[in-house]
């Protein structure tokens, strides 16, 4: 797609030899560009400025690593009684465990079986003791580009917010923002089951 934005940009990429200490912050600056793209797929909201991400990173073993990532998003969206525009703070803070790949481990042979032949078992890899949730990656290099995008979408409201709690709406006759002006239609609702007695005269 013509001026798409790369998700793998340089500064998003931090190589795992570089972790020396636990914890070991990493902070990045995501640009208006990067958040618009990945926003792409959320059309309702739009990023208003460039934001800062920070990251905690720890090694475990010899090249998995606990990432914990927090970050707060300033985006427009039309409040969805009135349409009015709301900005909106997304705090977003996850924890992940990023699992090198590895080859299948080999199977152990324990025993004899049916016919003098080794029965074979496989060894079962550790659980995941922390209970974040768990990615996989080539255990050299971390890509935070992708795992910001599905982040960040993750972290959306279900439903659009309000402008205010108490939000009036549209008058459902005229469109009038009920919140600047009562234009004097009358807003209750009928019921649709008696729609068509509305007009009877008796």
């Amino acid at each position: 797609m013509a001026g798409a934005v790369d998700l793998n940009v340089e500064n998003l990429v931090i190589n795992v030899e570089q972790i020396e200490e636990p914890r070991q912050l990493e902070e990045r600056t995501l640009s208006k560009a990067f958040l618009q793209e990945v926003f792409a797929d959320a059309p309702v909201y739009k990023p208003l400025s460039p934001t800062k991400f920070a990251a905690r990173l720890t090694r475990v073993g010899e090249r998995d690593v606990l990432l914990e990532g927090a970050l707060t998003v300033s985006v427009s969206n039309e409040c969805r009684r009135c349409l009015t525009e709301v900005q909106t703070e997304l705090p977003i803070v996850f924890t992940l465990n990023l699992v090198a790949e590895r080859e299948p481990p080999p199977p152990v042979r324990k025993g004899k079986g049916k016919g003098g032949k080794a029965e074979e078992t496989v060894v079962e890899e550790e659980l995941n003791e922390t209970g974040a949730d768990e990615e996989t990656f080539d255990g050299e290099t971390i890509e935070l580009g992708p795992i910001l995008r599905e982040q960040l979408l993750l972290g959306l409201p279900s439903i659009e917010p309000l402008c205010q709690e108490a939000c009036k709406g549209l008058c459902t006759t005229c469109g009038q923002n009920l919140n600047e002006k009562d234009c004097g239609h009358s807003q209750k609702v009928l019921d649709p089951r008696w729609a068509g007695l509305k007009d009877l005269k008796v």
